[in-house]
């Protein structure tokens, strides 16, 4: 039989030992000689894929964002891993969206993050309940106040190239008026509609182009809500019918499938931050569009 003590004991061991290595490799790289430090290939830190796409836009070359969320997780359900604190030790500056969304990597850095929602105005907010929605990237004309800013803040860690980033920024300005207009032709005939979404991952777009939000189905991510919630929501449902229900692909679709069975309404499930295989973050709000637009005109 196993001594409960010494296994203990040796779990203990185990774990310092752990510990040590990461910590190592940690001092490892915050010694790193001033030559080092200029040759590291990471320049920027962040949370989501989508992010990752924005800032190559501006820094105008490939392989320079580290992004930590990977594909298939989820912000609200990502649980960051030794190695990844390590990674982020090798970035020059952290860039993230919201302390509401993204805080939790500025743990991992002794960088000071540098969040974009800091470069919003109060009317750019959407609020449940006096709390700011953190999802503001979903609408390219937020997007668009946010290029200058960050060229800004690259300028200030690399000024011999801040002409670059300046360029990159309106450069990517232009794109995004192109984005939006393409964005208007593709939601033109779904102003007045109404969708449910599970949480309210999507509400910037859909302010943007004129598409009702009826409510969120999970005032958590990810967590079940209590009955009384739904059974208000189909209540809503039968008095105001709405064109279906948004989901998120990254977190779980029980209570969107609950609310489908009883209520018979069509679900599209959308990615608001992109892949590996996103290539562009025009294409992943193009894409989104689409499938919205599919999904309430077929029904219509």
């Amino acid at each position: 039989m196993n001594n409960p003590n010494l296994t203990s004991s040796r779990w203990s061991v185990l774990t310092a030992i752990g510990l040590a290595v990461i910590l190592i490799s940690i001092a490892q790289l915050n010694c790193a000689s001033p030559d080092s430090e200029q040759t590291k290939s990471i320049r920027v830190g962040t949370s989501l894929r989508v992010f990752e796409l924005i800032l190559n836009e501006i820094i105008g070359e490939p392989n320079q964002v580290l992004a930590l969320v990977g594909d298939n997780q989820s912000p609200h359900a990502f649980h960051p891993k030794p190695s990844d604190a390590v990674r982020m030790h090798q970035a020059r500056m952290v860039i993230l969206g919201a302390p509401e969304l993204d805080g939790w990597v500025s743990e991992m850095s002794d960088l000071n993050p540098i969040y974009l929602a800091d470069h919003l105005s109060q009317n750019d907010w959407i609020y449940s309940d006096e709390v700011r929605n953190p999802h503001f990237w979903v609408d390219p004309v937020i997007v668009s106040k946010l290029c200058e800013p960050i060229a800004n803040e690259l300028c200030k860690n690399e000024p011999s190239r801040c002409n670059d980033f300046l360029q990159n920024a309106r450069r990517f300005q232009e794109k995004l008026e192109s984005l939006d207009e393409k964005l208007r032709a593709i939601t033109h005939d779904l102003s007045g509609f109404s969708v449910y979404t599970t949480q309210p991952f999507f509400d910037y777009f859909l302010r943007r182009y004129r598409i009702k939000s009826a409510g969120s189905l999970e005032p958590i991510p990810g967590q079940e809500p209590p009955p009384s919630r739904i059974v208000r929501m189909l209540k809503n449902e039968l008095e105001s019918p709405s064109g279906g229900i948004v989901a998120q692909v990254r977190l779980p679709d029980i209570t969107a499938r609950l609310f489908q069975s009883e209520s018979g309404l069509p679900i599209v499930y959308l990615d608001p931050i992109g892949d590996s295989s996103t290539d562009s973050y025009s294409s992943l709000l193009i894409q989104n569009a689409h499938l919205l637009s599919e999904m309430l005109t077929t029904t219509e």
